[in-house]
């Protein structure tokens, strides 16, 4: 793969997410949401808002975001957002990290304890969630190490996702959103974000080993392609036939400035785009009346 710098500058890059109007994604260390445009200009909003893990496409144009205290939208044509879930069966969110929607609207998360993590704590517990199109939460999975990198498969019947510091963990996906089937498809503790082929390959970002890898639902890795610069945090597809991988990735010291609440040293987290041979499956948007 040859990858090409598109945008540079930030603490950590993280959460790529494709549509027609551009690749939005954020910055963890430095704050706030941006988005790509086609022809080269990045904007950007809520920028006071860091530790943003994952983004959601929703069905109006709206984004929703990830981060302390819970969800937020985003209607980016206005700057106007708000909150969409700051608290499960009434006890306060700590914080959302990564995410995705299914085809059908749900919405799909992992809890992480920012508040621990920003004393200095042992990160995690973490747990897998499920919020609805109308509100409801249900608890899917406890005893997680750090609920990370989401993805589903094509033919929407596995839903994956990297438990960060243990390995990348497949469910069976039911069409009502339930799971079940809980295995372990790649025992491997250096995975951060995550992306599904039309193939059934499962990429994973490596931040440690500064690589992406590709893995089939059997577990064997197809390749293991290093990607510039390192410190690779999240990966998606876009681009009109869906081929062009985007990939992002932080400034040295990046992950421990979002711990520390501080900003990097040099900004050199970058978003590289390379061409891959099989097409990305197409992220859901998700169904809420915002």
């Amino acid at each position: 793969m040859l990858f090409e710098p598109v945008a540079s500058g930030f603490g950590l890059a993280e959460a790529p997410v494709f549509d027609d109007r551009g690749l939005w994604f954020t910055d963890m260390a430095v704050g706030g949401i941006r988005c790509l445009r086609p022809h080269g200009r990045v904007d950007q909003w809520l920028i006071e808002r860091k530790t943003i893990g994952g983004l959601v496409l929703n069905e109006d144009g709206a984004i929703i975001c990830s981060g302390t205290g819970g969800l937020v939208w985003l209607d980016p044509d206005t700057g106007r957002s708000g909150a969409l879930l700051d608290s499960i069966d009434g006890a306060p969110i700590g914080g959302i990290n990564d995410m995705i929607a299914d085809a059908i609207g749900h919405l799909f998360f992992g809890t992480v304890d920012h508040p621990g993590m920003f004393a200095g704590e042992p990160i995690g517990p973490s747990a897998l969630y499920r919020l609805d199109p109308d509100g409801r939460v249900t608890l899917l999975r406890e005893g997680l190490r750090f609920a990370n990198g989401f993805g589903i498969s094509a033919d929407g019947t596995r839903l994956y996702h990297n438990d960060s510091s243990v390995g990348t963990r497949a469910y069976d996906l039911a069409a009502d959103g339930s799971i079940g089937g809980d295995s372990l498809l790649r025992e491997d503790g250096d995975c951060d974000g995550l992306a599904v082929d039309m193939e059934g390959g499962v990429w994973i970002a490596r931040i440690v080993s500064g690589t992406i890898i590709r893995v089939m639902p059997d577990g064997t890795v197809t390749c293991e392609v290093p990607v510039p610069g390192g410190h690779v945090t999240s990966l998606c597809f876009g681009g009109a036939d869906g081929c062009d991988l985007y990939v992002s990735t932080a400034a040295s010291g990046g992950g421990e400035a979002v711990m520390k609440r501080t900003t990097p040293a040099t900004l050199s987290g970058s978003i590289y785009r390379a061409r891959a041979d099989v097409a990305g499956v197409p992220r859901a948007r998700a169904a809420f009346r915002l």
